[in-house]
């Protein structure tokens, strides 16, 4: 689709969505079939309609009514998922609580051996519960697998679980695959929203369930990108020929604001009180496991990237990418330290190599330098301030300003 019907698609979809009398910011972006609350805000400042960008910061998400006949209940607020910063190199969108719910009434969990691909929410959901026989969670997050190892390994007895961290672009099938294996009848998996990581996902969804058996995915929104109808159709095409039934349900799914995107969005003046972010789930009965798919080509690897704890934050530094080489070793990309937007579609992530789960987007000339950098305001941190321990440092004077602003964004 090109960019002029794109955006003619895009602002038609906002003005149906206003005709049906939206109290919220929220509900406007949700009615919007994946169009960034930014976009949403600047076609309804073009169609000169400011007023109803007022956010009314009352908005409560429809719950369908669900009853668990569990004597194991857990609140929201206790999930690890939800006190883990959320990864956004790896696109970490949590389903939110009340998805987790309708998910859950899809099939009758009893006896049943199910796979979680990415979907660390939803698998805490179903294991706190004690839905299947025996559930598996692949995630590539080594911190959210090494948290759930310490909190539930240890007060399970005769667990019905278990976590892999790996990475599914690099996923040994038949190292999975031990003496002992048995397939899944169920498999759940939300991929980042790229044709080739869906391709990729899939081949593995196909490989590891039981003939006849059923997968589930979500599938992003047809506005979410100019290209999106067209993708969607070639994935949903797919899915025909290897399952005996397909169905799409629209905009069952909905997400968390990660952290990440909650300050990017605050940069840019849109503060949210609720959940904006939704998909459709596909569900495919009878997958023909006989079929084989040609995954695609993924051009950055997970690996390129170094996690490190700093200022109360996960930092993510891309000690690969080259950039321009300059005197200054810390400098912004755009208007501020932060990006504008985490997609992929973003200029700004092409320019920067250092990310933080608070939405940070920085350039760093010297991945090396700077971890060195960072070790020796740790050292002097012992005798002194952030402060003091920052201006000790033998680096140039704008450098010095951001990691003194990077204290107060944290």
């Amino acid at each position: 689709m090109n960019t002029s019907l794109y955006y003619r698609k895009s602002k038609a979809r906002i003005i149906t969505a206003l005709k049906n009398n939206p109290s919220t910011f929220e509900e406007i972006c949700r009615k919007s079939c994946g169009l960034y609350p930014t976009t949403v805000r600047d076609i309804i400042t073009h169609l000169k309609l400011n007023s109803k960008l007022v956010p009314l910061y009352t908005s409560d998400m429809p719950v369908l009514d669900y009853e668990i006949n569990d004597d194991c209940y857990y609140e929201e607020n206790t999930l690890i998922t939800a006190q883990i910063q959320n990864n956004p190199v790896l696109s970490a969108w949590y389903f939110s609580w009340n998805t987790c719910s309708r998910l859950a009434q899809i099939d009758q969990w009893k006896d049943k051996r199910i796979l979680f691909l990415g979907t660390p929410r939803l698998f805490e959901f179903f294991l706190t519960r004690k839905f299947g026989s025996h559930l598996t969670l692949i995630d590539l997050d080594k911190k959210v697998i090494s948290v759930f190892e310490d909190k539930y390994k240890k007060n399970f007895v005769n667990p019905h679980f278990d976590f892999f961290c790996t990475d599914l672009l690099d996923f040994n099938i038949i190292e999975f695959q031990k003496e002992d294996f048995e397939k899944y009848d169920f498999i759940f998996f939300d991929p980042p929203w790229y044709l080739e990581h869906y391709l990729k996902w899939l081949s593995i969804a196909i490989q590891v369930v039981k003939p006849e058996g059923t997968i589930a995915f979500a599938l992003f929104p047809t506005l979410l990108r100019p290209d999106a109808i067209t993708e969607r159709k070639k994935l949903l095409d797919i899915c025909r020929e290897i399952s005996r039934n397909t169905f799409v349900c629209p905009d069952i799914l909905e997400y968390d604001v990660p952290s990440f995107e909650k300050r990017e969005l605050e940069e840019e003046g849109i503060y949210l009180n609720g959940n904006w972010k939704t998909a459709d789930i596909v569900i495919l009965n009878g997958v023909l496991c006989e079929k084989s798919l040609v995954s695609g080509t993924i051009n950055e690897p997970y690996s390129n990237w170094i996690e490190f704890d700093w200022l109360n934050t996960r930092w993510f530094l891309n000690i690969t990418k080259q950039l321009p080489r300059s005197n200054k070793l810390l400098t912004v990309a755009g208007k501020s330290r932060f990006l504008t937007s985490p997609s992929r579609r973003n200029e700004q992530l092409e320019k920067v190599n250092l990310l933080s789960s608070k939405g940070h987007g920085l350039c760093v000339s010297d991945t090396e330098l700077f971890q060195i950098v960072l070790k020796n305001i740790q050292d002097f941190q012992k005798s002194c301030s952030y402060h003091d321990a920052i201006l000790k440092l033998n680096l140039d004077d704008e450098s010095k300003k951001i990691f003194l602003q990077l204290e107060e964004d944290c």
